[in-house]
């Protein structure tokens, strides 16, 4: 069943208008649904960050440092590697803590919101661009309780309504870290969303192994074999 967790006020007064955004367009006067029982995200964090720009010069065709962007984080649990930037070391660039989840807090259309969970890889180093939030946690069944919720449709709501329009991309800056997490007081049901969000990691992670060493026995076969 799909949920919609936006409310469209079918009239305005006067007041309405002059006590918000003094604005004529009808999205600024949008309303979510909040959750009975909340606490705000960045209570339940140890730590947040956000990137940096590395400026063009920075960039080259392959090296062990990568620059990863907005583009890098999908519908998907894990960091997208299909297109991925490389770059040269840099002192000043901000390098994700593994295992921490990356929300695009700059983007258009459905990528403003968009998260995934940052693994690190041997011999890589990653940077992250100014358009990722950081957050660490301090342990994972925190972290993955609070990655099921960013995964869903009521934060995606939330950021779009919170987010300031007017260009086609998007800054929502630090909104994310007030957005009101749900947190009932049956411990058992957060419990059972971390635990699935940790198993749904687990399939991803497979899933990505299986891929990338079939793609390297076949480049290992064109090179021995011809």
């Amino acid at each position: 069943m799909s949920y919609r967790f936006t409310i469209f006020p079918s009239t305005l007064n006067k007041q309405d208008i002059l006590s918000k955004r003094i604005s004529l367009s009808p999205s600024d006067y949008r309303e979510i649904k909040m959750p009975i029982c909340k606490i705000p995200l960045r209570k339940l964090l140890k730590k947040y960050r956000t990137g940096k720009s590395i400026g063009s010069a920075t960039y080259m065709p392959h090296s062990q440092y990568r620059f990863l962007k907005t583009a890098n984080i999908s519908s998907s649990l894990l960091i997208d590697e299909t297109v991925i930037e490389f770059c040269k070391m840099s002192t000043k660039a901000v390098k994700p803590c593994d295992g921490s989840i990356l929300v695009a807090k700059d983007g258009g259309g459905q990528g403003l919101g968009e998260c995934c969970i940052y693994e690190s890889r041997p011999g890589v180093i990653d940077y992250i661009s100014d358009g990722i939030l950081c957050l660490e946690f301090e342990n994972d069944a925190d972290r993955n309780y609070v990655f099921g919720i960013l995964k869903s449709r009521h934060f995606k709501e939330y950021i779009d309504s919170a987010t300031p329009g007017g260009s086609t991309l998007r800054h929502s800056k630090l909104l994310t870290l007030d957005y009101p997490i749900p947190w009932s007081e049956d411990t058992e049901k957060r419990q059972t969303i971390s635990e699935l969000v940790g198993r749904l990691l687990d399939n991803e992670r497979t899933k990505k192994a299986m891929f990338r060493d079939t793609i390297n026995d076949m480049v290992n076969d064109i090179i021995l074999c011809g």
